[in-house]
């Protein structure tokens, strides 16, 4: 089941929580000490933990890209979520393309090689040849998954 977060948890107060505990940090490491401590105690307080899906710990999965910001950590958020994203900018694509829209451009499209593309240059200039280098055949996937049954498709 496909849930937005905002039903269970209030990200804005979440945001201007800890937008409130960082201001109010000295820098100092004991601050800092302090700041992650008030962090760790504030974060369950917007969460609606009935609301929220069978099995999904968001208190845990904030708590620990917040507390560790590890890779790993931001990982298993992706991994547990779906980002959808909507921009007001104007879709550009090749007769109107605009160097400096692309450079602030706040959506991407990240290859399965790690190289990051404005979505609309992305559109415009590179689909084609990402999903050249990077699609795979169902045919494909089925002998990999006759080889590797637990394999993920």
């Amino acid at each position: 089941m496909i849930l937005p977060i905002t039903r269970f948890l209030d990200v804005e107060a979440l945001l201007d929580g800890i937008g409130r505990v960082v201001e109010n940090s000295d820098g100092s490491s004991l601050g800092k000490l302090k700041m992650r401590g008030m962090i760790l105690k504030e974060v369950p307080k917007f969460v609606d933990k009935p609301k929220a899906p069978d099995g999904l710990n968001i208190t845990k999965l904030i708590l620990s890209v917040l507390w560790n910001g590890t890779r790993e950590s931001l990982i298993e958020f992706q991994n547990k979520s779906l980002f959808i994203g909507v921009t007001l900018m104007h879709s550009q694509d090749a007769s109107n393309m605009d160097l400096e829209r692309l450079q602030i451009c706040s959506v991407h499209y990240t290859t399965p090689n790690g190289r990051i593309i404005p979505f609309c240059a992305y559109n415009a200039l590179y689909r084609q040849e990402v999903e050249d280098r990077f699609s795979v055949q169902r045919d494909e996937i089925k002998k990999i998954k006759e080889l590797n049954p637990t394999a993920k498709s």
